[in-house]
């Protein structure tokens, strides 16, 4: 099949109620907090460069100027300092 018409043919797929719910599950299962059963070992916020859910940086401001500012993913259990109880616990 030729490009044009493979290109066609998965824009065509894009618009599908399928493709969009598949789109939606795999971003929120790479990008979610570990939490919610995705996101293993936090792996998409390390490709994203984002921290995790933090409510400061203020400790971090100034301590390395002129070099990038990578730090290591933080998810919601690892800030409270114990596993935070799911919504499926909660139904139980």
């Amino acid at each position: 099949m030729p490009e044009a018409e493979q290109d066609a043919r998965l824009r065509a797929i894009e618009k599908t109620a399928f493709f969009q719910m598949l789109r939606r599950h795999t971003l929120e299962g790479m990008l979610c907090d570990p939490l919610h059963g995705g996101n293993r070992e936090m792996i998409g916020w390390q490709l994203i460069g984002y921290p995790g859910p933090r409510m400061s940086y203020r400790e971090e401001i100034g301590q390395n100027p002129g070099e990038a500012w990578r730090r290591k993913p933080v998810s919601l259990a690892d800030m409270v300092g114990h596993p935070v109880t799911g919504w499926e616990e909660e139904k139980n």
